[in-house]
């Protein structure tokens, strides 16, 4: 009876070794792979267009709209739904990437970024990144707003070899944005 009583207190203590080691393992590959494109992708200055950022329940946070976000339906090669998973791929050669083939399949080659059918339409698409919420302090997110609504905002946004994208910094007119309280005002 004695080795009975000293068995379960060591398969409980293991058992919540392994629920823990498993639970930070997952955090752990969340994170790396939320990251892994601001180590290890290719840079891309993404331009922004004007958008309210405000929200009283999503905390201090900018909303970025990126240009790239609304694709004309005729660069597409087949007929998309709302929550597809799409990559759209990316002329670099000029001031500012511009698209040129949205496929449902990933491409071989190039650059291109990976995201989502927000929004259907028989002219265009329009998609989702998951860059387009930049959380800052408060007094930031401000600033940022100032600036959104009154310079040439662009995003430096990494993108993987597998098309994940990370949001890493604003520049205003081609400069990081000076986000301090005294900005704008």
């Amino acid at each position: 009876m004695k080795s009975n009583k000293t068995a379960r207190p060591r398969w409980l203590v293991t058992g919540i070794l392994l629920t823990i080691v498993l639970q930070t393992g997952v955090l752990a590959v969340e994170y790396l792979s939320s990251v892994a494109p601001l180590w290890f992708g290719q840079p891309v200055m993404l331009p922004t267009e004007p958008y309210d950022p405000r929200s009283l329940f999503r905390g201090n946070y900018v909303r970025l709209n990126y240009s790239i976000s609304r694709v004309p339906t005729d660069i597409a090669d087949g007929k998309f739904k709302d929550g597809q998973k799409v990559y759209l791929t990316l002329n670099m050669d000029g001031q500012q990437p511009m698209p040129v083939k949205l496929s449902a399949t990933k491409p071989g080659e190039g650059t291109f970024i990976g995201g989502r059918i927000r929004f259907v339409s028989s002219e265009y698409y329009r998609l989702d990144y998951g860059i387009e919420a930049f959380f800052l302090p408060k007094e930031k997110a401000l600033a940022a707003e100032r600036e959104l609504t009154s310079d040439k905002v662009s995003a430096q946004v990494y993108l993987s070899s597998d098309g994940k994208a990370a949001l890493n910094a604003l520049y205003c007119n081609g400069e990081p944005c000076d986000l301090s309280e005294e900005s704008g005002d």
